[in-house]
């Protein structure tokens, strides 16, 4: 088949969809499993942002269903006192209401819901932290930090270091001398 002249892509790779408890599991860096914790880093964050926002929908729909369970139950309440020619105030509507099985049903799912998402959102936020720490580590390794195993990498650090002071000084010490010849010329 012809490829018009386009590169051919490969397909995409995805990580199977993972589960709340895998995706808490996966929150720990290998350091000697680096690239492969950055390169999955992503597509797991897509797969919590993706869990978040499902259950986010849930609460939102369930609030929805809540909202028309408690009207349809208030006017049928209503209703039932009008047809009884008792008088009703608000707060015992309001009360009746709430005692309704239907009404305690969706209250105590979006009460669930909601504890899923702060659970998810603080997953969410863990990620946001290793995504973080996978840049310093990854810098870290970059600089031979754990090449050495008897210091761990401080000398070649203070090494940088003291070209970097050097250097600095170095340019300090041009920039007087430079400012000494042209007070000397004036």
């Amino acid at each position: 088949m012809p490829n018009n002249g386009r590169p051919r892509v490969a397909p995409r790779r995805t990580i199977p969809r993972a589960s709340f408890d895998e995706l808490e599991q996966a929150l720990r860096i290998d350091e000697h499993e680096l690239r492969r914790c950055c390169v999955q880093h992503a597509e797991l964050m897509y797969q919590i942002g993706r869990q978040l926002a499902e259950y986010e929908s849930r609460r939102d729909a369930t609030k929805q269903e809540l909202a028309e369970t408690e009207a349809r139950a208030s006017k049928q309440i209503r209703h039932a006192a009008e047809v009884a020619d008792v008088k009703i105030t608000v707060g015992e509507v309001q009360a009746e209401v709430a005692l309704t099985a239907e009404v305690i049903d969706l209250s105590a799912q979006l009460l669930q819901l909601g504890e899923a998402i702060g659970q998810r959102k603080a997953l969410r936020d863990a990620y946001i932290h290793r995504k973080d720490m996978l840049k310093e580590l990854v810098s870290l390794y970059l600089t031979d930090y754990y090449s050495d195993p008897v210091r761990g990498g401080e000398a070649q650090v203070r090494n940088i270091r003291d070209a970097a002071t050097e250097g600095l000084q170095r340019a300090y010490r041009e920039r007087n001398a430079r400012g000494r010849n042209s007070n000397q010329e004036e």
